[in-house]
């Protein structure tokens, strides 16, 4: 995408499956950047505010093989297995070699399809030899010299390495997402009366007169605001059944706290106040 001419950044993030474009309206626009992530073999959620991520299922060999067989690319992997195995067990009972090829030949034409199409493409767009097209021109060698069954197992295992892989991925994506999902998007803020008009000019404790600033008389109130808004040194009022919804340190109260947002285990911690001289509750004089 970098080569784009236009393309001043991009930056990727596998675990969320996000894409970030930053480029030249004059140059390059929002199409052609689709085109070419589409050209190298990935998919585009176009309008979404939010990234779908497939449900895995379960886990296991039937969560693998159910998603698998959702995805175009993985179920050509699958076929492609499928394939294999049946020439194999033909092979073996003896039947006519030229059957035989034929269904390995059609296992490399299934398996490596995508992994043909990203190779060529990146020869195209890059100018670079990357891993897909070296498998792709491995898998047309092991066909010129007569090697189907090798060509067909190797085209396999790599189409099965990038379902795999794929499979991990949205799996982690999926427990990120539920992860994301327990943390609150508003926190109640206690702030502190600042200027107050009622007490201008009464006498504080040390003999001087408070002309403003945070009021020593009020008791702070209460606010929601979004979590994004929070800054170092807020502080944060979490009531009975209430989620956290930032770290921080307990200045008052005490309870067990379900940490899950921040730390992704779901064990209750006890939680209680520690003494720190750089933060405390604005209180009555």
């Amino acid at each position: 995408m970098g080569r784009l001419d236009g393309v001043f950044y991009v930056g990727v993030d596998f675990a969320t499956a996000r894409m970030r474009v930053e480029y030249d309206v004059e140059k390059v626009d929002q199409t052609t950047i689709v085109n070419r992530v589409r050209r190298l073999g990935y998919g585009v959620a176009e309008g979404e505010t939010q990234i779908q991520v497939a449900d895995v299922g379960p886990g296991g060999l039937r969560g693998l093989l159910a998603f698998a067989w959702g995805r175009r690319r993985d179920a050509l992997t699958l076929l492609a297995g499928l394939l294999i195995l049946l020439a194999f067990v033909l092979e073996t009972a003896g039947v006519p070699v030229g059957l035989v090829y034929t269904l390995y030949g059609l296992a490399i034409g299934l398996g490596g399809y995508h992994v043909a199409r990203k190779g060529l493409a990146g020869v195209w767009i890059h100018r670079e030899l990357d891993m897909n097209f070296l498998m792709t021109v491995a898998a047309l060698g092991a066909m010129a010299i007569g090697a189907w069954e090798e060509g067909a197992l190797v085209v396999f295992l790599f189409s099965l390495g990038e379902t795999l892989e794929s499979y991990t991925m949205d799996r982690a994506r999926n427990a990120i997402r539920a992860l994301m999902e327990l943390a609150p998007t508003e926190a109640t803020v206690l702030q502190a009366c600042i200027d107050c008009a009622e007490h201008l000019g009464r006498l504080l404790a040390d003999g001087r007169t408070y002309e403003g600033g945070p009021c020593p008389w009020c008791e702070p109130h209460e606010e929601r605001v979004d979590v994004a808004e929070l800054a170092v040194g807020d502080v944060i009022l979490v009531r009975p059944g209430e989620r956290v919804p930032m770290d921080g340190r307990v200045l008052r109260g005490a309870s067990a706290v379900d940490q899950s947002p921040i730390t992704g285990e779901s064990v209750p911690v006890d939680k209680k106040p520690v003494s720190y001289t750089h933060l405390t509750l604005p209180t009555k004089a």
